[in-house]
């Protein structure tokens, strides 16, 4: 079919709405698909419209397509206001599930967030339907996604670690002033990588478990009661913070040497008493 030769043809009172809508309508999208019927309709070929306008043959044919199946109407329709034509095929819900539920590894791609170009090209490998990425970014701003930064979460944690907590904290409050609690542990340090925004759903923040390299680290320390004061207060004294472990003997001579220094603090009795 030649685009040369195409040209319609509409009645009077079509062409007065048309230039009603191209000389003060408010929308300059549909002033522009108005602007593009006259001219189809004055004998315009499809390059002397395109040279003019500066626009392409895809929305000539668009607009043409939407007055011969809808007539005037269809064409001053507003944008947001059309059926999501694009977002309607399979194939596009074939993307928004892998935006929502699986990431880039997933397909063995070394990367954690999806990006337009990256959709597309999965897009015609797994599907045979070939998409720019500029169609999926309007795509999944239809749908309500934004592209944001996540929020970074620590991974699955022990699954008894409060009722841990609760029977520790029991321990300590229960300390007996004679006694010296000596505590070992260890913890992860993560070393977190910056994290580049990703798609997600307006009004909400993705969550991304924090990647890095785990680096271990040992902490031992003792809990003592100070007499110091008349409220008998708990005093967490640090021992070690290393790359490895301290040994159970440097523990417990800290562990004696605190005894020692706390027995020495408390009141003495007068003599003769």
């Amino acid at each position: 079919m030649n685009p040369i030769l195409q040209f319609i043809q509409f009645s009077t009172e079509q062409r007065k709405n048309l230039l009603n809508v191209y000389r003060s309508g408010t929308d300059p999208r549909i002033a522009r698909q108005a602007h593009v019927l006259l001219l189809l309709a004055a004998g315009w070929t499809w390059q002397q419209i395109r040279k003019a306008l500066f626009c392409s043959n895809d929305l000539i044919d668009r607009t043409r397509r939407r007055f011969h199946h809808g007539g005037i109407s269809a064409v001053l329709q507003r944008s947001d206001t059309l059926p999501a034509a694009s977002t309607s095929p399979d194939w596009w819900q074939q993307v928004l599930k892998w935006v929502r539920e699986t990431t880039p590894s997933d397909f063995g791609f070394f990367r954690s967030r999806w990006s337009c170009g990256l959709l597309a090209e999965l897009l015609a490998w797994e599907t045979g339907v070939r998409r720019s990425a500029e169609t999926i970014r309007r795509g999944l701003h239809r749908e309500g996604d934004v592209w944001r930064r996540p929020r970074p979460v620590v991974g699955p944690t022990d699954p008894v670690y409060s009722q841990k907590i609760r029977e520790i904290r029991h321990l300590l409050d229960q300390l007996p002033p004679s006694e010296v609690a000596v505590f070992q542990d260890e913890v992860d340090v993560n070393l977190n990588p910056k994290l580049g925004p990703m798609w997600t759903l307006r009004g909400r923040q993705a969550a991304v478990a924090t990647p890095g390299n785990n680096e271990k680290v040992y902490l031992a320390g003792s809990a003592v009661r100070q007499f110091a004061t008349a409220t008998s207060q708990r005093r967490l004294v640090p021992f070690a913070s290393a790359r490895t472990s301290a040994t159970a003997a440097e523990v417990s001579r800290h562990s004696c040497a605190l005894r020692q220094r706390e027995v020495s603090q408390l009141p003495q009795s007068p003599a003769g008493a």
